[in-house]
Formats: C-alpha cells, structure tokens, sequence
C-alpha cells in the first residue's frame, strides 16, 4: 500500500509538470471519465491531504523517525477510508483531472491556494506564540498541525 501511494503522489507530480508543457497530447475529448467520478472539491481535499502526507514522509525520512513510515501509511489508509475510495479511483480521478487542462489548471490553483493559507495559518500562530510568551519556539517542540489548523 505505502508503495502504491508513492506511485501515486509521483504520478500527480509528473501530471502537475506535464501540463506546464505546450500542448499537450490528450484532449478533453479522449479523456475516460471515471466511473466514480469525485467532485472537484473532494479532489482539492485529497490534493491537498495527500501533499501534507507526502510532506510529513519527507519530513520522517530526513529526521529518521523510526515509526514515521507506518504512521504515513496509516495516515494514508485513513484518508482513502474517509472519503471511501480506494487507489484504483483514486488514480483514474487524478488522471482525468490531470488530463484535461482546464479542470487541472483550478484544481491545482485551489490546492495551492488552501496549502498557502494552511502554512500562513501555521505562520501566524507561531508568530503569535512567540509574541505571547517574548521566546522563540524553534527550540522547544513544534505543535501538532492538527492542533493549529483544525482546532
């Protein structure tokens, strides 16, 4: 599984470069629509959460956290659970979006946008922190990302 959402996280990579390319070779017109088509809003949230997984293994990898691959693999099942998919639909969704550039173009703008304000959100909480208490935090430890985003 943790290598299928490897596969899969490099492959919106490459679609995400492929469309900065002249003209692509598909047209909407040739495009399959997936059976279980998901909504460009679910799309933009499963952007932007398999992004923050990707980053969180980079992040794993670079520390050498021990547990860092399950808990990414774990992170992973849970969001293909919560929006009840599996890899299959997940990778004909991102292949329809990503092969017809209009609908690519804003998915990618939205996903962008929502990390931009997830990271000056994250930004601003720790400048208020810092404010608050006169310290800098970069010594002590970070707080979770679920705790500054979703609370």
């Amino acid at each position: 599984m943790f290598r299928t959402m490897k596969k899969i996280m490099h492959g919106i990579l490459l679609a995400g470069f492929s469309l900065l390319l002249p003209g692509g070779c598909s047209s909407p017109e040739n495009t399959v629509k997936p059976s279980r088509l998901l909504s460009q809003n679910t799309m933009c949230n499963l952007l932007t959460e398999i992004y923050r997984i990707d980053a969180t293994q980079r992040v794993c990898q670079r520390e050498n956290i021990a547990d860092g691959p399950e808990y990414c693999r774990q992170e992973w099942d849970s969001l293909l659970h919560v929006y009840g998919i599996n890899d299959t639909i997940l990778k004909e969704n991102i292949l329809y979006y990503m092969s017809r550039s209009d609908l690519a173009d804003t998915l990618l703008s939205r996903v962008t946008n929502r990390l931009t304000a997830i990271e000056a959100t994250k930004a601003e909480a720790m400048r208020k922190e810092t404010d608050y208490t006169g310290t800098d935090r970069a010594d002590e430890e970070q707080p979770d990302f679920g705790e500054i985003i979703f609370n």
